[in-house]
């Protein structure tokens, strides 16, 4: 398998991070890659951390939410004909 690389920025830049890194071309794509997506990960963690910190706030604030009548929400929802009001 093979990528072909067609923009002549993006090639000088594989290049100088290899050269830096004292790594071959393929090596410094792969580290580079791997630490992108790590990091991508470690945001999408941190995201899902903040929004159940953000949850159990708002849980702690409201108390607990009832459990939903089905039943209810269709008898105002819709009329006797299963239309919607």
């Amino acid at each position: 398998m093979g990528l072909s690389i067609k923009n002549e920025d993006v090639e000088a830049r594989v290049r100088k991070l290899a050269e830096a890194t004292g790594l071959g071309v393929t090596e410094a794509i792969d580290d580079a890659v791997r630490r992108r997506l790590q990091a991508l990960e470690h945001d999408q963690e941190t995201e899902r951390a903040r929004l159940h910190a953000a949850i159990e706030t708002i849980r702690a604030k409201f108390g607990p939410f009832p459990p939903l009548d089905q039943e209810a929400i269709d008898e105002e929802m819709y009329d006797e004909n299963g239309l919607p009001r």
